[in-house]
């Protein structure tokens, strides 16, 4: 039996993984791969390294294990889920049910109180008359300031008029607000095919009620599962973005970095024309291992365990949106051949319609003791949502070592990730990849410009900017 590779020596094999890729002219092998997965290859008894995508209910699932071949022993690869919304042609706006929680707490005195009622009464405005609204604000506690409503046009006026009254005092109790917004949404019996979406937002970490992060994360998840998607906004240079992103991935829903409270009118209007196309909604992607196989983590997500499998929470899809997620996998294979390595389950319902649908799918791989072979077998697609959520994952760990003070750290865990992705974008010809990986290298580089400080903006906003960047890439 080989020896289990330690993680060192898992990273030097990547590194000369790569070197053969490119000496060897991988974008030919990879282009013949990737060509051969007609009948002709499925015929070769070539185990399923690509499974045939799935078209269930206008949405495209692709399953794809990282390489076709992998090397005996104990060693780890990744598989790539990816899911394509039906396109925008034909797509209808769907009507809205729209909770929105509002920070009033004693920090939102003064402009960005001003700015963030100013925000949503123009979020109001937008709603149209099938739409249904509701406004919570929340301090120490709660206040429903607005029940779930038909957006008519006298409501709209109450509703401007009620967020007029709103002063800032008090402390940061996100939980409460939460609760209030939800149980207002999950109430309305006859929201019918009405997209449900909650938009927390705050400018402190939370310092009342439910404080933890996992506590909120959980709370936000619960939420989810009763068919309320949650949209965080964190707003200023104070709030915790971790436990913001942590809730907005349990939630199913978006994330933004709103620096100016200003600027709420644009994230607004964004999150409606989002919520409007919303076509996919309550999904969730469970994954087995087949025997020998691990699932270690799935990559800027929350994962939860059911049984064998692993479970995914996914945020709602808008018409013709692309969503990746990326699995890492610890194979422990004693002889070369083929085995299976996962199977997926992806359910998710349509907006508007009740019924669950329903996508399964199984990857395998062979295993080898060649080396070049496994090298050479790399698959294009999945490879680049793997180096996409692998510098997602470098940002969030540079960023942890530069709220530490270890500027220097930070720097080289950002320039070793994109090294590779960038190598591995030249081996396969892939040059959007590579121009996308420019871009976040030289945005995460920005950032961390200067030392960070014990305090200060620019630490902040280096942290958030960073963190915001990872939430989006590794999706």
């Amino acid at each position: 039996m080989t020896p289990a590779a330690t993680p060192s020596e898992t990273r030097s094999l990547r590194r000369r993984t790569i070197a053969l890729l490119i000496a060897s002219a991988a974008v030919a092998v990879v282009a013949a791969l990737l060509t051969a997965r007609g009948p002709a290859a499925r015929r070769a008894a070539e185990p399923a390294c690509v499974a045939a995508p799935v078209d269930v209910g206008g949405l495209s699932v692709a399953v794809r294990a990282q390489a076709c071949q992998i090397l005996r022993g104990t060693t780890e690869t990744h598989v790539a889920v990816e899911l394509v919304a039906p396109a925008r042609a034909g797509v209808t706006r769907h009507d809205v049910a729209m909770a929105l929680v509002i920070d009033r707490s004693g920090s939102m005195s003064g402009g960005p109180l001003q700015d963030a009622r100013r925000a949503a009464a123009n979020a109001i405005d937008a709603l149209g008359p099938e739409d249904w609204f509701a406004v919570v604000t929340y301090s120490t506690a709660s206040e429903l300031l607005v029940p779930l409503s038909p957006a008519t046009d006298d409501n709209k006026r109450r509703a401007k008029a009620a967020l007029e009254t709103v002063r800032a005092d008090g402390g940061t109790n996100i939980s409460a607000g939460l609760d209030r917004g939800a149980r207002e949404l999950t109430a309305l019996d006859g929201r019918g095919d009405r997209v449900g979406r909650l938009v927390l937002i705050s400018d402190g970490q939370a310092n009342e009620g439910i404080y933890d992060r996992r506590g909120l994360a959980d709370l936000a998840a619960h939420t989810a599962g009763d068919g309320v998607s949650i949209t965080t906004v964190g707003v200023g240079l104070d709030f915790d973005e971790v436990t913001m992103t942590e809730m907005a991935t349990a939630g199913r829903g978006n994330y933004y970095f709103v620096e100016r409270a200003s600027d709420l009118a644009g994230m607004f209007e964004r999150e409606l024309g989002s919520l409007g196309e919303t076509v996919v909604v309550d999904a969730r992607l469970e994954v087995t291992p087949a025997a020998g196989v691990e699932i270690v983590e799935a990559y800027g997500y929350r994962s939860d365990r059911a049984g064998a499998a692993t479970v995914i929470p996914v945020a709602d899809l808008r018409a013709g949106e692309r969503r990746k997620v990326v699995l890492r996998v610890r194979v422990t294979a004693d002889h070369a051949g083929p085995i299976d390595l996962v199977a997926t389950r992806l359910a998710w319902r349509p907006a508007g319609d009740a019924g669950e649908v329903v996508a399964e799918s199984r990857v395998a791989v062979t295993v080898t003791d060649d080396v070049r072979a496994a090298a050479g077998s790399h698959v294009a697609e999945a490879e680049r949502n793997v180096q996409e959520a692998q510098m997602a994952r470098a940002l969030d760990e540079a960023t942890g070592a530069y709220e530490r003070g270890d500027y220097r750290e930070a720097q080289r865990i950002i320039e070793a990730q994109a090294a590779e992705a960038e190598a591995t974008a030249t081996a396969m010809g892939d040059d959007g990849l590579s121009r996308k990986i420019g871009a976040v290298k030289e945005r995460a580089q920005k950032n961390f410009a200067a030392a960070p400080a014990a305090t200060g903006a620019g630490a902040a906003r280096a942290k958030k900017a960073n963190r915001a960047d990872a939430f989006d890439l590794a999706r």
